[in-house]
């Protein structure tokens, strides 16, 4: 079989309307986002550093209006429960949550971690005491005449 190459501007057409596809996807994840945080298009804007007018006409249905990467970027600096992967691709949950485990078990391996962690600190801290003394007593013999 026998397949035809597309010509270099139909190839552009093509890669144009799917990076177009991605972006109003993109935008419309950004609108969910600003509705999930209930924050008006302004205050939003402020945050990141966008006029109101920008946020709406990127996420505007039928605009055609794409924010810049510093731009996404600075919404995952501004909001870093913003998970990245969500907004970029549409998959996965959209803020990220710690979960945090609060079984008594995990709990009480917490606690035992932090007492070891405690001692092996006061071991340091005798030892580099000890370091300075010697370093100390070091020195004042190195100034002997």
């Amino acid at each position: 079989m026998v397949t035809k190459r597309m010509g270099p501007e139909k190839s552009k057409e093509v890669l144009n309307a799917a990076t177009e596809a991605q972006v109003d996807a993109i935008n419309k994840r950004v609108r969910m986002f600003i509705d999930y945080k209930k924050y008006s298009m302004h205050t939003f804007g402020e945050m990141v550093g966008i006029a109101a007018g920008g946020i709406s006409r990127a996420i505007n249905p039928e605009g055609k209006y794409s924010m810049g990467i510093d731009k996404y970027l600075k919404m995952f600096i501004v909001f870093p429960e913003l998970n990245p992967h969500w907004l970029l691709f549409g998959e996965g949950s959209m803020v990220i949550t710690e979960e945090y485990d609060t079984r008594p078990e995990s709990v009480k391996g917490l606690k035992v971690e932090i007492e070891q962690l405690r001692s092996e600190n006061q071991r340091l801290t005798h030892k580099q005491e000890a370091y300075q003394e010697i370093l100390s007593l070091l020195g004042s013999n190195i100034n002997l005449p």
